[in-house]
């Protein structure tokens, strides 16, 4: 897919897209200091076309709850 630019078929090979894109972004930024701005542009990058899309680039200032996709049961919580 990178190598012919087929374009991707599914969120998990959009996210194969992103990350080989982000890694290029990253090599093109190693002279650069490690700052928020640079994170946040990374991210971006890596949720194009995902369902994380509308959080692109942007800093939660909410809790996090990381559920069992089976039975609901919280496995834990990001307090930020």
């Amino acid at each position: 897919m990178i190598k012919s630019g087929r374009k991707p078929r599914t969120e998990s090979e959009q996210m194969i897209i992103n990350n080989f894109r982000a890694i290029k972004e990253i090599e093109n930024r190693l002279d650069k200091d490690l700052s928020i701005e640079l994170i946040l542009d990374i991210h971006q990058i890596m949720t194009v076309k995902t369902d994380a899309s509308a959080y692109a680039g942007k800093i939660r200032n909410h809790p996090i709850y990381v559920k069992d996709h089976i039975d609901g049961e919280i496995s834990f919580i990001d307090q930020y």
